[in-house]
């Protein structure tokens, strides 16, 4: 087996995770010899980008994936500004994902959108452009632009993972993610429909 042969493991911090534990944990987890980490964002527990934050600094070369956010808790411009921040500071080791996060949550706090889709779609299209360094203008999706630019781009691409579950999702993942985050409940035979959509 060579090196490319080898499958990748990561381990995935929980949100019910105390955020005075993250830094603690990650650093065990870098020097357990693990490819990489991701920390949950699930509403209403540790928030996600905090604790990628907490991950980046306590690790010195794990890759840390931040997911999932909800593309409509926050503004894309907001969630482009933190994930440039970060990914500036800690050049080549950030991964970002989004997706539309679970119902009953994004309910609770009246953010349901009238089309997940065209949502997800403008929100990783727009994160995307805005950490590219592009200005944005236009009013067509939920969320608005005007003349909206980072000051702090980002010079690399930062990989913008879609977390979805549904085949259009799926098949949106396929179109414009770098790459798709399963569910934790996944099973196998799901993981087999999930890769013929994305494809």
């Amino acid at each position: 087996m060579t090196a490319s042969d080898r499958v990748r493991v990561g381990v995935l911090i929980p949100s019910t995770m105390a955020p005075e534990k993250i830094a603690g944990n990650c650093r065990l987890i870098e020097n357990l010899g693990f490819d990489e980490l991701w920390i949950a964002e699930d509403y209403f527990f540790a928030g996600g980008i905090a604790g990628a934050a907490y991950a980046l600094a306590a690790t010195t070369r794990i890759p840390v994936g931040l997911g999932i956010l909800a593309a409509v808790a926050r503004h894309p411009a907001v969630t482009a500004m933190e994930v440039a921040t970060l990914a500036r500071a800690y050049p080549g080791r950030l991964m970002t994902g989004i997706g539309h996060g679970v119902p009953a949550w994004t309910k609770q706090m009246g953010l349901y959108p009238k089309s997940p889709l065209a949502t997800l779609r403008q929100v990783i299209e727009s994160t995307r452009d805005l950490l590219a360094g592009k200005t944005l203008n236009g009013s067509e999706g939920p969320f608005e632009f005007h003349d909206v630019t980072l000051f702090h781009p980002v010079s690399e691409p930062v990989e913008i993972y879609a977390g979805v579950i549904g085949p259009k999702s799926l098949e949106l993942a396929g179109e414009l993610a770098d790459g798709t985050v399963m569910s934790v409940i996944s099973a196998p035979e799901y993981l087999r429909f999930s890769r013929e959509h994305i494809a």
